[in-house]
């Protein structure tokens, strides 16, 4: 699995910024298509997932071999506030800074988007500290003030690799 984040400036449209590096990444021509929950896939190679997030300053494309999800978020401690309606009372209880908050989070979101439903699924359905059939999901380092987490359908995520991107690149 390699993460790719790449740092974008204010003016650049980081859904723009995410497929350009996509295009880079892949190297092939290649066609989009989508799920019912509308999660992109390239048609026609199953040897090849990937999944995207932005927030702020920052593109993060990750991709594997394997069906994979990945989230990214800018700590907002106004956010916080939403552990009670999201978060299982195990998750709450945690929670004690605005990063154990974003911790959990970027992890229920990575997990919804590695299965493919999005947030449809219902992120207060499950707890990210409990074992989810098939999936494996990780924190990962991530920038000063962000949350990172990927979820891999597998039962561990042996290697990551983390590339930076410079913003302009």
């Amino acid at each position: 699995m390699i993460i790719y984040l790449k740092k974008i400036k204010t003016d650049e449209n980081p859904h723009a910024e995410a497929h350009r590096l996509l295009s880079s990444v892949y190297k092939k021509n290649y066609v989009l298509e989508y799920n019912n929950r509308s999660k992109p896939y390239i048609k026609n190679d199953s040897s090849f997932f990937f999944n995207i997030s932005h927030s702020h300053e920052w593109v993060c494309l990750a991709v594997s071999s394997k069906e994979i999800g990945v989230d990214i978020e800018k700590h907002d401690p106004a956010k916080t506030r939403l552990a009670k309606r999201f978060f299982s009372k195990k998750e709450q209880e945690f929670c004690k800074t605005v990063k154990d908050f974003f911790d959990i989070w970027t992890q229920k979101e990575a997990f919804i988007k590695a299965i493919g439903v999005g947030l449809s699924y219902g992120i207060n359905t499950f707890c990210c500290f409990e074992k989810q059939k098939g999936y494996t999901i990780k924190n990962l380092e991530a920038p000063n003030g962000y949350s990172l987490s990927v979820c891999e359908k597998s039962d561990n995520i042996d290697e990551i690799e983390i590339i930076y991107i410079k913003a302009g690149l």
